[in-house]
């Protein structure tokens, strides 16, 4: 092998090695990208849940809670940061609505059930001569 082949070889393994650099460097920068995105997506998640749980405190029926958070965090129900407020006022307009018509518990759907349509009572306004 003559200097011209050696330094041919040199040259194609430093450029090989600037490639291999770049293409790392893009990759931990994907990776970095992406590890962001997951602590932004738990963060939303726990504030979505912590307000959840908030409003299930003011739920009239204390069933179905585990799987209404499934639901809600997770499914075809999933909840935006934006809808926790709409959400936290329909918990509320439905324990208004309970309680002026006086509703046996046994009849107000269970937590579960309310998150698959919570936003029927969006539009409830509470008034006293209410009944269901």
């Amino acid at each position: 092998m003559n200097t011209n082949q050696k330094r041919k070889i040199v040259k194609l393994m430093m450029k090989f090695r600037k490639d291999m650099n770049k293409i790392l460097a893009e990759d931990e920068l994907e990776i970095h990208m992406d590890v962001e995105q997951v602590k932004k997506n738990t963060e939303e998640k726990n504030t979505i849940k912590a307000a959840v749980e908030r409003s299930y405190e003011k739920y009239p029926r204390k069933v179905g809670k585990r799987l209404g958070l499934d639901r809600l965090l997770r499914g075809k129900y999933k909840l935006t940061l934006d809808e926790v407020p709409k959400f936290d006022q329909a918990v509320e307009n439905i324990a208004a609505k309970a309680q002026e018509s006086g509703m046996e518990i046994k009849y107000i759907p269970h937590f579960s059930t309310f998150v698959t349509k919570w936003e029927d009572y969006l539009e409830y306004k509470p008034t006293r001569e209410m009944v269901w």
